[in-house]
């Protein structure tokens, strides 16, 4: 987040700090969007083959990590 700010995230099992998230401002929500329409225009001239490819890898990577995602969760 632009002004660094995180707070802990509790483990559900232990109640332990599991990790930090990142405490996102207005301006943290503009910059992410203003990237998105940065970049719309390039992933709308990818062919859907490469689009499918990208999120299969995601895909692939969030299965990987199905415990630790579930546990962040």
């Amino acid at each position: 987040p632009a002004r660094g700010q995180y707070f802990e995230n509790p483990s559900p099992v232990n109640g332990l700090p599991f990790t930090e998230i990142a405490r996102g401002t207005a301006d943290d929500v503009e910059r992410a969007l203003d990237a998105a329409h940065e970049a719309a225009p390039g992933w709308g001239r990818t062919s859907v083959t490469e689009r499918s490819d990208i999120l299969l890898k995601i895909a692939d990577r969030m299965e990987a990590n199905l415990e630790r995602l579930a546990v962040a969760e």
